[in-house]
């Protein structure tokens, strides 16, 4: 049992439930979590900031931690929140391109299939997230106080262009510009086409 001495929101009692177990040698035990029981109150079962939410939370991230450790993943974290602002989208649809073998096994082993172990579906998150690395660049050039109608409209009209080079290039299944896409064509394993640019 520990006492809390300021206040008890419900981040306040998962921060020291979560001490408390470690304390006491059960910090490595989040894998077999199954249910919390509370009495009720808004700080317990907020859904957002509630200690079952901030429990829940960190249970989930020790499993999958446990998980990439025993796989002796490259990454030794993964991001959850997609909000958080240096994190962009296309960064996330990378990461989890790259801890495709790893997530796959994770979810396989809950007994839930997934979609990253065909060949295809992989080819397409490859290129999905090749071109959302391209419109982050654009997104980037367009950001700016300096930043004046001319400047967007050059920008703008660079990016049309450039679009239709990556169309040509991958209807003649040339990925230079797809350095991800590029990656997985040239696996072994891998047997079908390019992603059609035109869907």
């Amino acid at each position: 049992m520990r006492l809390m001495m300021s206040t008890t929101t419900g981040a306040d009692i998962a921060t020291e439930t979560i001490k408390g177990l470690e304390n006491i040698g059960l910090g490595g035990a989040w894998g077999k979590l199954s249910g919390v029981t509370t009495d009720g109150a808004p700080a317990m079962i907020g859904t957002r900031v509630g200690a079952v939410t901030k429990l829940t939370e960190h249970a989930k991230e020790q499993t999958i931690q446990i998980v990439l450790d025993e796989c002796n993943a490259e990454y030794s974290d993964i991001c959850y929140y997609t909000e958080v602002r240096w994190l962009s989208r296309g960064k996330v649809l990378e990461r989890v391109f790259e801890l495709r073998n790893v997530s796959a096994e994770f979810l396989l082993s809950k007994g839930r299939e997934f979609l990253l172990t065909n060949p295809e579906f992989v080819s397409d998150v490859g290129y999905f997230a090749d071109i959302t690395s391209h419109l982050n660049c654009l997104n980037t050039q367009l950001q700016g106080k300096s930043k004046n109608i001319l400047d967007v409209i050059a920008s703008v009209d660079a990016f049309t262009n450039k679009l239709t080079l990556l169309k040509r290039q991958l209807a003649r299944d040339d990925v230079t510009h797809f350095p991800l896409l590029k990656f997985w064509e040239k696996r072994p394993h891998h047997q079908s086409g390019l992603p059609n640019p035109n869907q």
